[in-house]
């Protein structure tokens, strides 16, 4: 019975998240090819604004040369320069 709940739960989950695929937006920049470092975790919750450059260096020092995820609910490429 655990495993039914679990089962249906999924299924609504998923098919929520495919009912919005059409307005996923994926954008990669900067160098594509896969680099050996070694990062630390780190993680900025932000609320926008134009004092967020302290974050971002904290953010690409804590990536150590490797890559960092920036996830948003809505709005523009702002981040992306």
């Amino acid at each position: 019975m655990k495993f039914a709940r679990l089962l249906l739960l999924s299924l609504i989950c998923g098919g929520a998240a495919t009912s919005h695929a059409a307005s996923f937006k994926y954008i990669r920049e900067g160098n594509p090819q896969d680099v050996q470092t070694h990062p630390e975790s780190g993680v900025a919750m932000m609320g926008g604004g134009s004092d967020l450059d302290e974050a971002f260096r904290w953010l690409c020092g804590k990536a150590n040369g490797g890559d960092f995820l920036i996830l948003r609910a809505h709005g523009g490429a702002d981040y992306n320069p």
